[in-house]
């Protein structure tokens, strides 16, 4: 339907993308704030031994990371098929 009022293909694409990614970017805020609470003084017992449980700066970064490539993975199949989407074929499916 945004087609139909004048944008482009690519700039819907384009919204998808950052809409994605900034919805992916909140919930891995928010899933790391949740981690870091319980992990906080949390410890493994195994065997004879404890471990306690840590997360550095490169743990987080890298989960950060990979919450935000899992959701530009996951629309990009979205974003192909606004792109492909004759603007017909778009209003009847609303």
């Amino acid at each position: 339907a945004l087609r139909a009022l004048g944008f482009s293909s690519w700039s819907i694409a384009r919204s998808l993308l950052v809409e994605a990614v900034l919805i992916a970017a909140a919930g891995a805020l928010v899933g790391l704030a949740l981690g870091r609470m319980l992990l906080t003084g949390a410890s493994v017992s195994l065997a004879m031994s404890a471990f306690e449980l840590r997360a550095d700066a490169v743990a987080v970064l890298v989960a950060f990371g990979a919450a935000l490539l899992i959701a530009f993975l996951g629309v990009i199949p979205a974003a192909i098929r606004v792109i492909r989407l004759p603007i017909a074929t778009a209003l009847v499916e609303d």
